[in-house]
């Protein structure tokens, strides 16, 4: 009787020890989630974002093919660094999806033309807090000023 009891217990402990197991595709869902609601950092830390376009108000300048503008996030040192007309960089910090920069500064070389307009946009956006719309090729960032697109251009250094 008590071999009979115990071996019961076992079966029973044993068969209720059963791993969840998780397909690759509800995986890959989850994984989209995070993306879809506008933020996965270990996409933002592993690229170069090349700058698109900036909007603010009723105005929209494109990034000038033979004039990059770049972005590239720190994640040990939370810092930024990059490229407009000027060389930049700051420190940022992180709440959520929303992206705070501080301590923006950069060389100061006369800009012209269309550059210029989008350096003096991008660091005037820049002083307020940023939320973060990220994928594998896309970064957008957003708040009521206005919005900066960026592509991914290559892995980050």
């Amino acid at each position: 009787m008590r071999i009979s009891v115990l071996l019961l217990a076992v079966v029973a402990a044993v068969g209720g020890c059963t791993s969840a197991k998780v397909s690759s595709s509800e995986a890959s869902k989850s994984s989209a989630a995070v993306v879809a609601n506008g933020f996965s950092d270990t996409l933002l830390y592993s690229k170069t974002w090349s700058m698109v376009k900036i909007e603010s108000g009723d105005k929209t300048l494109v990034v000038p093919a033979e004039e990059p503008a770049t972005l590239v996030f720190d994640q040990k040192t939370s810092r930024i660094h990059g490229r407009c007309c000027n060389s930049y960089f700051g420190v940022f910090s992180i709440n959520g999806n929303v992206v705070a920069f501080d301590k923006v500064g950069a060389t100061k070389m006369l800009c012209m033309g269309v550059i210029g307009d989008i350096e003096n946009l991008y660091h005037s956006l820049l002083a307020s807090p940023q939320t973060i719309t990220v994928d594998e090729s896309t970064l957008i960032l957003t708040s009521d000023k206005g919005t900066i697109t960026f592509r991914a251009t290559k892995e980050a250094e």
